[in-house]
């Protein structure tokens, strides 16, 4: 069984990306609960992007999931925020997904796009 204070393998990128979803989902939650005590309205469905379509798939109960059948409870938790109403994750393009920039290596116009989204244009015009 699992703990917070182990270290965590995953054994797919579908899964990676259904963990991270689930740890997104948590945070997300937390700061809700903080802003609706503060008196902050939350909207609702939370929408949280996902890039894997694996773990899109797992999610949205639209996949196979024989493959990912060892999976923990974090994943049937996933489904029942999302079965709730809580949150609705969506499909984000790899070349929409910021977080590319800081875990791919990209090369020529598409390093140069992901720079000016999340730096700034820094040229001298």
């Amino acid at each position: 069984q699992y703990t917070e204070d182990e270290d965590l393998i995953a054994l797919s990128s579908g899964e990676a990306e259904t963990y991270a979803a689930h740890d997104t989902m948590k945070m997300a939650l937390q700061g809700g609960f903080v802003a609706n005590e503060m008196g902050i309205q939350v909207k609702k469905p939370m929408m949280i992007g996902v890039d894997a379509a694996a773990a899109l798939g797992f999610i949205n109960n639209t996949g196979v999931a024989s493959r990912m059948k060892h999976l923990d409870l974090r994943e049937a938790w996933v489904k029942q925020v999302r079965t709730k109403g809580t949150c609705e994750y969506y499909k984000v393009e790899g070349l929409e997904n910021d977080a590319d920039f800081f875990t791919k290596i990209h090369q020529g116009l598409t390093f140069k796009n992901f720079q000016d989204r999340l730096m700034g244009c820094l040229d001298d015009e």
